[in-house]
């Protein structure tokens, strides 16, 4: 005990020392803590390899379609050679009838251009011609101002007749995301047209029609004069209004319904974005197996306070294509672009 500063300094008589109680709980609870984190960061490594591993196996299964559609399209076109007759020559009676691809099969793909630099490359081209496809984002990805620009510019560039169907923003609105696109309607009057679903709904409806089949007859129409492009904007919406019983059943004849038409058909989705760790999760749609390919918009944190569009090629059916995310924005030009992605 020290006397004269009058601090007394008092311990175990066996002259040992012993740290506090709250001390040793605290260092406990670091411990704990540690090994939380540590375990937590495992989990995340892991969950990347196997998100990777789904990509290469993507890939992977991309290019083996690729591969065998080109191999089929070689012997169909070895077969039609070899089966091909003279102009005089008939089949004998009981012959058996030798089945012939069409002419376009094992030609040239066909392609629908989306007129953005960096998709098209990233599809290899563009979108095959015929095909039913999904362009699926969260809200404020620019989900409409996409089909919109893919039909404008195909109307000003390709000459081709597109068909814009909304079910739940109104042709003003829109007419106005194209003025904001630096597109002029114009330009485009009589290759494009927006029909609003929903003011058909309302008026069939009080003539107690079916209305999905009047719009289905009027799509049928126009796809026989000059109609070669159609977007559906929503697909939600649309469940609204045609009141799907059975939505895997709806969805399959719908798809259908699109394929029969033999028009190149966008079908907008809403999807909301699941991240966790980083990592982006997508839940189980039947759209997405029914559908020949699905172009997916995002908002990607770069920052806690930066945000990136991005888009991605998920599948498409009949083509080879980058599988990657890239970066998606709107050129001061009020032009698309879009680039390889930067950043986390």
């Amino acid at each position: 005990m020290l006397r004269r500063s009058g601090i007394a300094l008092v311990g175990p008589k066996d002259g040992s020392w012993r740290a506090p109680e709250g001390f040793r709980k605290g260092k406990a609870t670091r411990l704990v803590l540690d090994l939380q984190l540590r375990r937590l960061q495992e989990m995340e490594a892991a969950a990347k390899r196997r998100a990777y591993e789904r990509e290469r196996r993507l890939m992977a299964r991309e290019i083996a379609l690729d591969r065998r559609e080109k191999a089929l399209a070689g012997r169909a076109s070895e077969s039609g050679a070899t089966g091909a007759q003279s102009k005089g020559e008939r089949l004998a009676p009981g012959a058996p009838a030798v089945l012939r691809a069409p002419g376009s099969f094992g030609a040239s793909l066909s392609r629908i251009a989306t007129h953005i630099p960096g998709l098209d490359g990233a599809l290899h081209g563009g979108v095959p011609q015929g095909s039913v496809v999904l362009i699926a984002g969260a809200p404020g990805t620019m989900k409409t101002s996409l089909g919109l620009f893919i039909l404008a510019t195909n109307a000003i560039s390709d000459l081709r007749g597109g068909l814009y169907i909304t079910f739940g923003e109104r042709a003003a609105s829109l007419l106005r995301q194209m003025e904001n696109l630096g597109l002029d309607f114009s330009q485009v009057e009589g290759r494009l047209e927006i029909l609003d679903a929903t003011l058909l709904s309302r008026s069939v409806k009080r003539g107690k029609r079916d209305w999905l089949d009047d719009l289905k007859g009027r799509v049928k129409a126009l796809a026989e004069v000059h109609l070669q492009l159609l977007v559906i904007d929503s697909l939600e919406a649309l469940e609204v209004l045609a009141k799907f019983e059975n939505r895997r059943v709806e969805l399959f004849r719908l798809f259908e319904w699109l394929r029969d038409l033999g028009l190149t058909s966008f079908v907008i989705a809403e999807r909301p974005d699941f991240i966790i760790r980083g990592n982006v999760f997508q839940g189980r749609h039947d759209e997405d197996f029914l559908a020949d390919g699905m172009i997916q918009l995002r908002l990607h944190p770069v920052t806690d306070v930066q945000i990136q569009r991005r888009i991605r090629i998920v599948k498409m059916r009949g083509t080879a294509h980058d599988t990657g995310y890239m970066a998606f924005h709107l050129a001061p030009g009020k032009e698309f672009e879009v680039a390889p992605a930067i950043g986390a």
